[in-house]
């Protein structure tokens, strides 16, 4: 089957997003604000996280500006001054629309507190749906702006013409499969694509300041609140005369609202970036639909979150968890359908593979599984932070019995809760590449990676809404206490409140999950440009090569094995040097063993015969593990006839002109005959 060009669903979803967030900010900005009194506290609010974003991105702003043009010089020296002009506009521009979005989301978050504070004064349902819709242009403008982001600069810097990146072009040449032009269009590609990694970089650093500076000034304002309030003064929490509590207030907007929002926009920019990387690798395979799929598949899930906000209803008894997980629920089954016409459209290899035409259903398995990474930390999280579930629960019934146990039940709780989405993450990965390598594609499984970062990450923009529902809840009930509401009110915002708690802590494990995701695939897409693979990365970092099945078992039988005659002849080694000249000498193998030329092992290998003890048992010497006996059988070696420790040579059965060298794995020159000795470490 031939392939749909779904290109369109990009700028149309970018214009959905943004459209519909300034239809939710419309609507919340509409309803009503409540008494004087609540304005005034709301005000207040205002004040303060105005005063700190301005102060926060003067800060950015400044340090951003010299690192782009850092980036500029130094690309502009190394690769071309083009080069490092397009890095160095990528970075500016997602330093901007990471913090352009993160203010977008807060200047609603500010002003959606007053009104969904008085909406609880008319029903449980007025208060959350004005919560979360105030939180939704915050999701809504983050997912989309990252898009349209690395959407301006793929296309733009594509429109202005891109130069083919040799290193690409030559190996695609070399496989001899494909053609000049189809090997230049790739290279071409690989170069626009490098162009934009600027993109994720500035939005790195905004989320940098963003989640350290809101997060460490919302944890000391709290904190500091409750010590003057609760211990010095003994009044309750969110008490008007506590003016400690409007820092509270605005820690809860600058940290939660701006700073998890610009983590989550750094992590989509990343995500999209590096699955394009990967997408140029398979470039023969797919096309150009490979390279922009991220992008197709991010656009569809806007358009799923913007139905699963429109869906969230509460019945007045109704637990506010289970109607914002019901919205959940709507969005992750739209974005696994929308996810799955996407890999049909799109993912339709143009050259044979071992899946032929169910190619597009093991990557469309691939995002499934994303989504259900995602469901599962969503309630892993609510699990373990939710006062219904036993976790809660046991740390409430220890801190009856004071502090000390309440540390405890609680620090254990923690841990416990980090187990279970650790081995999820891990599972994921492994299923997903496991899938990806199944279509029989090179560096599919790879590929499949990053589409279950894709999948888990197609659902961001609703987690985003859930997330800032969480301080325009905490600031709405703040209100409703210090403006000495009905009881009434504080009961329907307590509620809220409470559930606001749980997302806040459900985005973090979310994010935390999409991260790990999102550093794998990073970390393959690095590998891929750099034109590394596996066996080079464990080298560099073991210093030897991947081990071979009979060299594990003779580590496991703690002693190493002889590499003689690439790699697959296993023998026993002396200890130390100083045996050698004896045996040598006497005509024996340095192992101390006769060598039979006559009969050899089924593998080719020459038959050893250990040195034979009184009892005409066999017995090796005592071994140094990790050690490789070497064998330099090059004529060109100026040191021929001597041994590398000194001592001279003539019984080598490779000839006269034989050299023997020792050295641990890593460290010792496997040489193969007739080549130049290659030092491996």
């Amino acid at each position: 089957m031939a392939q749909i060009d779904l290109s369109i669903v990009i700028p149309i979803a970018i214009l959905a997003g943004l459209g519909f967030a300034g239809i939710l900010a419309r609507d919340v900005l509409r309803r009503e604000t409540g008494s004087d009194g609540m304005r005034e506290i709301a005000d207040a609010i205002r004040q303060g996280a105005r005063a700190f974003l301005r102060r926060q991105y003067k800060t950015i702003a400044f340090i951003a500006a010299i690192l782009a043009v850092l980036f500029a010089v130094a690309l502009g020296l190394q690769r071309g001054l083009v080069l490092g002009l397009e890095t160095a506009g990528a970075f500016a521009l997602g330093a901007t629309f990471s913090a352009l979005s993160g203010y977008i989301g807060m200047h609603i978050s500010i002003r959606s507190n007053v009104r969904s504070a008085a909406g609880s004064l008319k029903s449980f349902n007025d208060a959350l749906v004005t919560a979360l819709r105030g939180g939704a242009v915050s999701g809504l403008a983050i997912v989309s702006m990252s898009l349209a982001g690395v959407t301006l600069l793929y296309y733009g810097y594509g429109a202005l013409g891109a130069a083919a990146n040799p290193t690409t072009y030559n190996t695609c040449i070399a496989t001899g499969l494909f053609t000049a032009a189809q090997c230049t269009a790739q290279a071409a590609e690989d170069t626009i694509i490098l162009s934009i990694v600027g993109f994720g970089f500035g939005a790195s650093l905004v989320a940098l300041f963003a989640q350290l500076g809101g997060g460490i000034f919302t944890k000391a304002a709290d904190v500091g609140a409750d010590l003057v309030g609760k211990v010095e003064a003994g009044i309750p929490e969110d008490d008007p005369r506590n003016p400690a509590v409007i820092a509270d207030l605005v820690g809860d907007n600058v940290g939660d609202c701006a700073g998890r929002g610009a983590d989550l926009f750094e992590s989509t920019a990343a995500e999209n970036i590096g699955a394009m990387v990967l997408g140029v690798v398979l470039f023969q395979y797919f096309g150009v639909a490979g390279i922009i799929f991220p992008l197709v598949a991010r656009g569809l899930g806007v358009i799923a979150c913007i139905v699963g906000v429109l869906v969230v209803r509460a019945r007045e008894d109704e637990a506010p968890m289970s109607a914002l997980n019901r919205g959940y629920i709507v969005t992750s089954v739209l974005a696994s359908l929308f996810f799955g016409f996407a890999a049909w459209a799109m993912l339709q290899p143009t050259l044979p593979t071992t899946s032929g035409g169910l190619t597009w259903a093991y990557y469309w398995m691939c995002g499934i599984v994303g989504m259900l990474t995602a469901v599962a930390y969503v309630w892993i999280t609510q699990y373990y932070t939710e006062a219904r579930y036993r976790p809660v629960k046991e740390i409430a019934s220890a801190s009856e019995t004071g502090p000390a146990t309440n540390i405890i039940s609680g620090f254990s709780v923690g841990l416990e809760a980090t187990a279970i989405p650790a081995l999820v993450v891990s599972i994921a990965i492994l299923a997903s590449y496991w899938l990806g390598e199944t279509t029989g594609i090179p560096r599919g499984g790879i590929y499949g990676t990053a589409i279950a970062t894709m999948g888990m990450l197609s659902t961001a923009a609703y987690i985003l809404a859930m997330d800032t529902f969480g301080p325009i809840v905490d600031n709405g009930a703040g209100i409703i206490e210090m403006s000495g509401m009905s009881e009434t009110a504080r009961k329907n915002m307590d509620k809220l409140d409470a559930a606001g708690n749980t997302t806040k802590a459900l985005t973090k494990g979310y994010a935390v999950g999409s991260a790990a995701l999102a550093a794998f695939l990073l970390f393959n897409a690095f590998l891929t440009e750099a034109h590394v693979n596996s066996g080079d990365v464990h080298r560099r970092v073991h210093g030897s090569r991947p081990r071979l099945p009979f060299q594990r078992l003779c580590d496991s039988r703690r002693r190493p094995c002889r590499m003689v005659d690439h790699q697959r002849c296993p023998g026993p080694i002396p200890r130390k040097p100083r045996h050698h000249g004896r045996d040598l000498e006497a005509g024996l193998r340095p192992h101390g063993g006769h060598r039979d030329t006559r009969r050899a092992e089924g593998n080719g290998c020459p038959r050893h015969f250990g040195r034979r003890n009184a009892l005409g048992r066999r017995a090796h010497l005592p071994l140094r593990e990790n050690h490789i006996h070497c064998w330099n059988a090059n004529p060109r070696r100026r040191t021929a006839g001597r041994l590398s420790h000194g001592r001279d040579y003539r019984g080598s059965p490779h000839g006269p002109r034989a050299e023997h060298r020792w050295g641990s794995v890593g460290q010792c020159e496997e040489v193969h005959r007739g080549g130049q000795p290659r030092r491996e470490g």
